[in-house]
């Protein structure tokens, strides 16, 4: 068992063991490149001819790994800016040797979104809902999504009132005992 493990990392060794000279690229042509996405000066084997950097589901070469840099593998991701590769869904194929499984998949990079500050509905929101103080006539606000508050809100004791929008300051002459109020 030993023996045939040791038998198919060299195997992969010298599969991926190939040297490039300068006089390889003599007498290679550049093909005629349609690119949907960036062009690669020098990406092709060994450097001969340029290729199309992938866009969105197009097929790539996932970033090298420490083992597989060990071997003399040198890769890297093909993908057009803006995109990134990541490892394919269907790559069962070479699961029986992971460390040489490098293909992958081009897709839009995730920017993460900088989250706004919370407004005073919000910040209010979340106290009245962690607190342990209760009183007679608490409200806990309704916000918008965007973080206004809702014109219309209701206290513990079943009494609504309109609000300003801003600030949630109660309009004066607004509260009834009633959810019928129109704000």
């Amino acid at each position: 068992m030993l023996t045939q493990s040791l038998l198919v990392l060299l195997f992969a060794a010298g599969s991926h063991a190939i040297v490039c000279t300068p006089m390889l690229c003599e007498n290679v042509e550049q093909p005629e490149l349609n690119c949907q996405g960036e062009v690669i000066k020098g990406g092709g084997f060994c450097g001969c001819t340029d290729v199309c950097a992938g866009v969105d589901g197009e097929a790539c070469e996932l970033p090298v790994k420490p083992a597989l840099a060990l071997l003399g593998v040198s890769r890297s991701p093909r993908c057009s800016d803006g995109y990134e590769c990541v490892k394919a869904q269907s790559d069962s194929d070479l699961s029986f040797m992971p460390l040489l499984s490098s293909k992958g998949v081009c897709r839009p990079k995730v920017v993460p979104t900088t989250r706004r500050a919370y407004t005073q509905c919000e910040q209010t929101r979340m106290l009245r809902m962690i607190s342990f103080a209760i009183w007679k006539g608490q409200w806990t606000p309704k916000c918008f999504t965007d973080g206004r508050f809702q014109p219309k809100q209701c206290d513990n004791t079943g009494a609504c009132f309109c609000v300003t929008p801003e600030d949630g300051e109660v309009i004066v002459g607004s509260k009834k005992q009633s959810t019928n109020v129109q704000c």
